[in-house]
């Protein structure tokens, strides 16, 4: 057993403050971070993020077609 001053005690106590305690059951915290995921997964995969621009090279290639072509 070691003997802990109220010095120290005071002294670890104004260096930082503890985590808030959550007392959800964890059933809700597991719920919590799966719906989150899951949202996130759902943004990467969503229907407005599989377009993107045409870039520098692909516009110049489409421009040699085009002249190409008439």
């Amino acid at each position: 057993m070691e003997f802990v001053s109220e010095k120290e005690l005071a002294a670890k106590a104004a260096d930082g403050k503890d985590e808030p305690v959550d007392d959800r059951p964890l059933y809700f915290r597991l719920k919590e971070v799966r719906d989150k995921a899951q949202a996130e997964k759902d943004e990467q995969f969503a229907l407005k993020n599989q377009f993107r621009g045409i870039d520098e090279d692909e516009s110049e290639f489409l421009d040699k077609i085009s002249q190409f072509n008439d």
